[in-house]
């Protein structure tokens, strides 16, 4: 596994957070420099968990070559937030490390997207 850095942790654990944000495409890293804003993960076993809380992009892509560790074993839709919308917003991971906005149109990608935010847990590609 790519060598990630550790979050510093209240507690001594042995399964620490670790700081993805060097994934973050450019156009979402905007105003993500404060610790309100963050795209962290997690590695627990066979399962991956992700936090992210960004604040605004103009891509439809959010993340891109996360490392295998992070990697599903299938494609997954996972529903992201924003309190400017009253609808989720849906997200796509896939199977390359890509993580994206699901835009029909790519209407959401036009920066109108602002503090998105999710957590989702799922089984990781082992192998």
């Amino acid at each position: 596994m790519t060598e990630l850095e550790r979050l510093a942790q209240p507690y001594p654990d042995n399964k620490p957070w670790v700081d993805l944000m060097a994934f973050i495409e450019p156009s979402w890293r905007t105003g993500m420099n404060t610790a309100s804003f963050h795209f962290n993960g997690l590695i627990e076993g066979n399962t991956a968990h992700l936090h992210l809380r960004t604040r605004r992009g103009t891509n439809s892509i959010v993340a891109l070559d996360l490392p295998d560790a992070f990697v599903p074993e299938g494609n997954k839709m996972l529903q992201a937030f924003s309190p400017w919308h009253d609808f989720g917003i849906g997200m796509h991971l896939r199977t390359d490390g890509t993580l994206r906005l699901y835009t029909p149109g790519r209407s959401l990608a036009d920066g109108s997207v602002e503090d998105l935010s999710f957590q989702y847990s799922y089984t990781r590609k082992v192998g």
